[in-house]
């Protein structure tokens, strides 16, 4: 009875043994499946990230390769707007590279220039890169002369008075405004545009020798008010000490005209000799086809600048119509928001539209139609004329 109660025993205890292997097993199959499934998982993840890391790597390659490519296979379609305030001292109003590193990007200076026969001939105007002619009074007209780098600016003679319209064409270019005096109107217009920043107003009546001068070798035989001279090398002291801003506004940071970049355009009807009619005076341009500029005569004589003894001569010449009258007290309106008119250059002329947004603007020309107007690199003269004195053109 002992012996069969022992022999169950064992059998159960054998059995239990048994099924305790059995679950360990299982359960050791499980965890070993388990752990399986998680390695492979962290093999897929590992081989999608590698896969991801290899096309991105591809596709950042390839896009550096496009890059790389189309950085070499571009070329600047229009190098002058490329290259505006950079270090290759671009003058904006002529579209040529010659403005000094102390220049670059600065405002320029307009200087108001007496035309009259009897203050021939002046010196210093054949450096400007744009002259402006206007009536003033009678029929006599006055210049205008912007010179792009203000560090630059020769002797200047001889300087007068300004008016209303002279100082909104110095505004439109942002510049350093020099004059002595002017109408009541023409100055009050430069005392508030001073204000506003949109001109530096260096008045004759206000500043001394630093700047302004009686010429004494023109005394001796010159009227007084034919005289005055402006010390253009003392312009950047007088810059420095005014503690005005030097550099251009964000507006006028850009070239003046769609300036030609490979040689010269030429468009239009055939001009050698162009004639710009103010009434009493009037200037005349003739074309010298070897040097691609128009020499200027004042009233039928070559135009001088006694400083160097050279005649005046521009690549460029700029006829703007407008509404032009005088007032009751015999000055002159001159309308400066725009109008038509003709552009001469290469031998050819062809009609124009322009236009001026406001006084702070500066002027922009187009065709007739609306399209962008080439012009030729270089000096410019623009002559303002009322609609009834119509240029001729040969």
């Amino acid at each position: 009875m002992k012996l069969k109660i022992k022999r169950t025993l064992i059998l159960l205890l054998a059995l239990a043994m048994m099924l305790g292997c059995f679950t360990g097993c299982g359960k050791k199959e499980a965890d070993e499946s388990s752990a399986e499934e998680s390695s492979s998982a962290v093999v897929e993840e590992s081989k999608e990230e590698t896969s991801v890391v290899e096309e991105s790597s591809k596709e950042s390659s390839v896009e550096e390769s496009s890059e790389e490519s189309s950085e070499e296979s571009s070329e600047p379609t229009n190098e002058l707007v490329l290259s505006k305030g950079e270090d290759q001292n671009i003058n904006y109003l002529t579209g040529l590279y010659d403005v000094t590193d102390e220049g670059a990007g600065c405002r320029p200076v307009a200087a108001m220039v007496n035309n009259i026969v009897a203050a021939l001939p002046q010196y210093g105007v054949s450096e400007a890169d744009i002259m402006i002619e206007i009536i003033a009074e009678g029929d006599v007209t006055r210049l205008v002369c912007v010179f792009s780098d203000y560090t630059q600016v020769p002797e200047l003679c001889s300087i007068r008075s300004c008016r209303p319209y002279y100082v909104k064409m110095a505004a439109g270019f942002d510049a350093f405004y020099f004059h002595v005096g002017g109408s009541e109107a023409g100055r009050a217009l430069a005392s508030e545009y001073n204000r506003e920043d949109y001109i530096v107003d260096f008045d004759g009546l206000s500043y001394g020798s630093l700047l302004y001068e009686r010429d004494q070798e023109r005394l001796k035989t010159y009227d007084l008010e034919h005289t005055m001279l402006v010390h253009g090398p003392n312009i950047p002291q007088a810059v420095e000490e005014s503690g005005r801003r030097k550099e251009l506004d964000d507006e006028h940071k850009a070239l003046l005209f769609d300036f030609a970049l490979d040689g010269y355009t030429a468009e239009g009807d055939d001009c050698t000799v162009c004639k710009v009619d103010f009434g009493y005076y009037y200037s005349t341009f003739t074309y010298n086809s070897e040097e691609g500029v128009y020499y200027k005569e004042h009233n039928g004589k070559p135009h001088m600048d006694s400083g160097n003894d050279t005649q005046l001569s521009f690549t460029n010449v700029f006829i703007l119509q407008s509404d032009q009258s005088y007032t009751s007290g015999g000055y002159r309106n001159v309308d400066t928001t725009g109008g038509t008119g003709y552009y001469v250059s290469a031998g050819k002329v062809q009609e124009i539209v322009w236009s001026k947004a406001d006084d702070h603007s500066n002027i922009v020309v187009t065709k007739p139609d609306g399209s962008s107007l080439t012009v030729n690199p270089g000096k410019s003269y623009i002559g303002m004329v009322d609609y009834g004195d119509a240029p001729s053109f040969e």
